[in-house]
């Protein structure tokens, strides 16, 4: 990946890290384009987030028929057996309820 890329994205989890720690809020939205890496961002979020803190738990949920969730998990898993992420333990659960 090209290294101004990775310093954006790197840059654009630090901000979200700063704004969860100063503001009172338990909510936030981060949009990006298709492509920019957000999976990789929300994985380097939860680990930066998880190795300053164990106590805390990332559900992330996904009503996708189209396989989301699966390739969420997938690219997680990725991440932590390539070593990219170290506080991350990926889980699936799935469901086939209609």
């Amino acid at each position: 990946m090209l290294k101004e890329a990775r310093e954006l994205q790197e840059k654009a989890v630090n901000r979200l890290i700063s704004l969860i720690a100063i503001k009172d809020k338990k909510e936030f939205t981060f949009k990006a384009p298709t492509g920019s890496g957000k999976t990789y961002m929300m994985a380097m979020l939860c680990d930066e987030i998880l190795s300053k803190n164990k106590n805390v738990i990332f559900l992330i949920s996904s009503l996708s028929k189209g396989g989301l969730a699966s390739q969420n998990y997938n690219k997680f898993k990725e991440y932590t057996d390539k070593g990219l992420f170290h506080s991350i333990t990926p889980y699936l659960i799935n469901t086939d309820v209609s």
